[in-house]
């Protein structure tokens, strides 16, 4: 649900104008849509913005049975996350039930409208997120139309690499590419994604949504470290300085516990090209420390930018 409801509050800039005249595959998906006019590709997540109105929509794909969101979308899950449910209804949508929701949410004094669908089956949930300003309620009528275009095809290819402005190398390591998730690249022992694997190792990969204003960057890298879900128990057994693709950032090396209170390694990387953006790298384990760490450490430093 936290991820979920980090999804519902992205915010980010694009470069790239989109094409208005023909269904667009959108990278990292299984989805195809007319883009809504006057908007720009995304280039660090699945989707499309416009930036003079701070709008936007993003498709998100979750391996999980798509009644699992929709049972964790209620008034008040929203409104500890500061989101106002106002609605709630449902739609046949691509052939399949669809629950849709109408929500506000207040950010910099500014009240933004969101429009969510969700629909899938017992081991897909695509979920579209539409955001505009409430006084743009022209703009919200492009969203809505837009959204409503979305034909999910599960034969087509999800292209999570073309989503993303940066690359990865996991020749050499037990790491091997397992999807794409949120603007992030997933990488597993076993390549499936949720990992099957015994020693449940992960590797991820992603990029900050928004500007963020960042005084200290290893403070802010520890602070981060320290909001990953059932950090409450990760200890920091190193932070070192390190420098990847030349950009400067921190390493962490930690040891915490899992869901299931599992101990497991924790391998942290944050670069910073800016004080204002991020690149972020994650590994995790519950055996074979030495080994998943020097191949954690060496597929972080391949990291490049296209």
């Amino acid at each position: 649900m936290k991820k979920i409801l980090l999804i519902l509050f992205v915010s980010i800039n694009f470069y790239v104008h989109a094409q208005v005249d023909s269904l667009f595959q959108v990278p990292g998906t299984h989805c195809s849509m007319l883009p809504p006019k006057g908007f720009d590709k995304a280039e660090t997540f699945s989707g499309f913005q416009q930036p003079n109105t701070g709008s936007s929509i993003m498709i998100t794909e979750l391996p999980t049975n798509y009644m699992v969101i929709v049972n964790s979308f209620t008034a008040e899950s929203l409104a500890k996350a500061g989101l106002l449910l106002m609605s709630s209804d449902t739609l046949i949508f691509n052939g399949m039930t669809a629950y849709t929701y109408y929500i506000k949410q207040k950010a910099n004094e500014v009240t933004f409208n969101k429009q969510v669908f969700i629909f899938g089956n017992n081991q897909l949930a695509v979920m579209v997120n539409g955001m505009y300003p409430e006084k743009e309620t022209a703009v919200g009528e492009i969203i809505l139309s837009s959204m409503k275009s979305v034909i999910y095809n599960e034969t087509t290819a999800e292209n999570g690499k073309e989503a993303v402005k940066f690359a990865l190398d996991p020749t050499g390591t037990s790491m091997i590419y397992s999807g794409y998730l949120s603007g992030a690249l997933m990488y597993s022992q076993d390549g499936k994604m949720p990992t099957q694997s015994a020693d449940k190792a992960v590797f991820t990969v992603g990029s900050s949504f928004s500007s963020v204003a960042i005084d200290d960057t290893k403070a802010y890298t520890e602070s981060r470290i320290k909001s990953l879900p059932y950090a409450e128990k990760t200890v920091i057994k190193t932070i070192t300085p390190v420098t990847i693709y030349n950009i400067n950032g921190y390493e962490i090396v930690a040891e915490g516990s899992d869901k299931e209170n599992q101990q497991q390694l924790i391998y942290f990387v944050m670069l910073y090209p800016d004080n204002t953006s991020y690149y972020i790298m994650l590994g995790m384990t519950n055996a074979k420390y030495e080994s998943y760490l020097s191949d954690f450490r060496k597929l972080a430093q391949t990291f490049m930018l296209k």
